[in-house]
């Protein structure tokens, strides 16, 4: 396994920055120390606000920047399918006057992003504001913090500070050397170091949800590898906000089959750590999924439709409950629904490429569909209970048609794109990493040769050219199931392609 801590670079380091003061440019500048307040740059009744932040830089003396980012993390007030968007801009410096009389100083920076349905699956933006820092650096601007303007009123932005949280507050990313030696652009290799680092110190509180999955399942991965008690910290961190000290979900209905994503995490840290409201939740888990609605068929149904995604939020976790718990009910209907769910969705599709949605034809070839099926399956197969079971050559006999089918489609620079069969689509960040990790679940139990982790190297490698700095992704995703892809400039801190691209980098480090 790759020692990646000793591989960190000497004179490249990562530097987070917490806000130290968050307020209204309306108000008077209060001159307490550690004094925040929420933004929020769109009231109710559509009058927009001007915000600001403040940093400290103490930490930056005696070097040198390469790129500066601000983070920020949505909090809630987006609307479906909404556009978002925020302006940057150096404050001057402060005067007798509110900060909302002062005229913006340097470049106007900006950034849009599209939301896809549910605002907390992309939670978030880099926005990179290195000529400002340099400024402050250099004495050419006065550290006097940042505007934010953002929004319209169709989709207000509301920015979350003073959180006992540090992953949710407002944070400067800072990519900086103490030599010019470090001026390059940063390696593959720096990059997931940055990323493997920042997994087990950001990304710490989130509604429990399919779409953080992939950073607890790294997170657990992470710390069964003993690769730092700093990875179980995070993922205890996680969960203790999602369950209550009696062992209940908060905040989650009755949809378990999103929820069952995050299982895989949960049980490990219960073997982990024993303590007794992990192992009440996932017996809660187990029980709502058993008591999902089935159609006709007896498959497991999600709104009424047959959806693909089942056969990773759904049916790795009873597996894995099984291996746990010895619970043979979960394990026959983990195989039996994986089986029952792609034989649906691959009907009468001659070439092999399945549907997401049972009842959507355009929803064929999507590439997060085919991750879901991919990762999910390739799961199934290192679970010690479904390589015991009878129907454990169907399986495999499955997840080679179409590891078959989908090998072609890789582009060139290792990625699937958004539809995966239609070449003129945008290469997609979560559908590659996921697609990639089946296959390496593949490899690594023997169901796939080498070929195949030479695609999950090439995926690897392709995915690391979206982030600047380890810590963020540029994500592509649908809108609202309209076929239509929107890709967002390096401003995305979507849970869903970090996490994904963490999950398969835990796991390949392990090979």
């Amino acid at each position: 396994m790759i020692n990646w801590r000793q591989e960190l670079e000497t004179y490249v380091k990562l530097v987070r920055i917490p806000c130290t003061e968050a307020g209204y440019a309306d108000e008077e500048k209060s001159g307490e120390a550690g004094h925040h307040g929420d933004l929020q740059l769109w009231e109710q009744v559509g009058k927009r606000k001007v915000g600001w932040l403040s940093f400290d830089l103490q930490l930056l003396k005696g070097k040198v920047i390469r790129r500066a980012y601000l983070r920020l993390v949505n909090g809630a007030g987006h609307a479906w399918d909404a556009t978002a968007e925020v302006t940057v801009s150096a404050a001057r410096p402060q005067s007798s006057e509110t900060r909302s009389s002062q005229e913006a100083i340097s470049q106007q920076l900006s950034i849009t992003q599209r939301v896809f349905r549910v605002p907390e699956w992309q939670p978030g933006w880099f926005i990179d504001i290195t000529d400002i820092a340099e400024g402050w650096m250099n004495g050419k601007i006065p550290n006097e913090g940042l505007h934010l303007q953002g929004g319209c009123e169709y989709s207000p932005l509301f920015i979350k500070a003073g959180t006992e949280y540090e992953g949710l507050n407002p944070m400067l990313v800072i990519v900086c050397s103490y030599t010019k030696q470090g001026s390059g652009a940063l390696t593959d290799r720096q990059k997931q170091n940055f990323a493997l680092e920042a997994l087990s110190q950001l990304y710490l509180v989130r509604d429990i949800s399919w779409s953080g999955s992939f950073v607890r399942n790294a997170q657990a991965q992470a710390d069964a590898w003993g690769w730092g008690i700093e990875y179980r910290r995070a993922l205890q961190t996680y969960f203790d906000f999602c369950i209550t000290e009696d062992g209940k979900f908060r905040n989650v209905s009755e949809e378990y089959f999103y929820v069952g994503a995050c299982g895989q995490a949960l049980i490990h840290l219960h073997a982990a750590t024993g303590l007794a409201k992990y192992r009440t939740a996932l017996q809660q888990l187990r029980d709502g999924i058993h008591a999902l609605p089935r159609s006709q068929e007896g498959i497991i149904t999600a709104h009424d439709r047959v959806e693909i995604e089942l056969i990773f939020c759904v049916c790795a976790f009873l597996a894995y409950y099984h291996d746990a718990c010895n619970d043979r009910s979960s394990l026959d209907l983990a195989i039996d629904q994986t089986i029952a769910i792609y034989d649906v969705m691959v009907l009468d599709q001659p070439d092999g490429i399945p549907l997401q949605n049972s009842n959507r034809p355009g929803s064929k070839g999507w590439s997060r569909g085919m991750g879901w099926t991919m990762a999910g399956m390739g799961k199934l197969l290192a679970s010690t209970g479904v390589r015991r079971h009878r129907r454990y050559g169907e399986l495999c006999e499955r997840f080679i048609q179409l590891s078959h089918a989908l090998k072609p489609m890789q582009t060139p620079g290792g990625m699937w794109r958004s539809i995966v069969h239609f070449q003129h689509r945008p290469e997609e960040v979560t559908g590659t990493a996921l697609i990639a990790l089946g296959y390496e679940y593949g490899f690594q139990q023997g169901v796939l040769d080498a070929s195949y982790a030479r695609c999950v190297d090439d995926a690897l490698q392709g995915i690391t050219k979206y982030t600047r700095t380890g810590i963020d992704m540029r994500a592509c995703f649908p809108m609202n199931f309209h076929e239509k892809y929107e890709v967002t400039d390096f401003s995305g801190n979507s849970d869903q392609g970090y996490g994904a691209w963490m999950e398969l980098l835990v796991c390949v480090m392990n090979r």
